[in-house]
């Protein structure tokens, strides 16, 4: 996490602030630890939303992860472009994407 931060830092400074998001976006993943597992969702497809930004020029405003135990689905969240994050709605199910919005904090 702390390397793509510093990755996005040093773009800023080097296109400019109002170029960011053009070309280059970074999407935390809260909770994952180092590559799986963790407390939070481990389980998403960044490539896709990838291709279709780089094939039809539509950037990802959300990525859908989700946290998988013994083959179930027990979370889900939206993974938000930096410096957005998943901000609960604050009724309905902790664990569902769908009470969350990306907003900045």
């Amino acid at each position: 996490g702390g390397e793509g931060l510093w990755v996005m830092e040093r773009m800023r400074k080097t296109i400019g602030a109002e170029k960011n998001g053009e070309f280059y976006r970074l999407f935390m993943e809260p909770g994952m630890f180092h590559c799986r597992m963790g407390y939070g969702t481990d389980s998403f497809d960044a490539f896709t939303p990838l291709m279709d930004w780089v094939e039809n020029g539509k950037a990802p405003d959300v990525i859908h992860a989700a946290k998988i135990v013994d083959r179930k689905t027990v979370m889900t969240r939206p993974l938000c472009p930096h410096p957005q994050a998943a901000v609960y709605s604050g009724a309905g199910d902790v664990n569902d994407a769908a009470n969350f919005t990306c907003k900045i904090p």
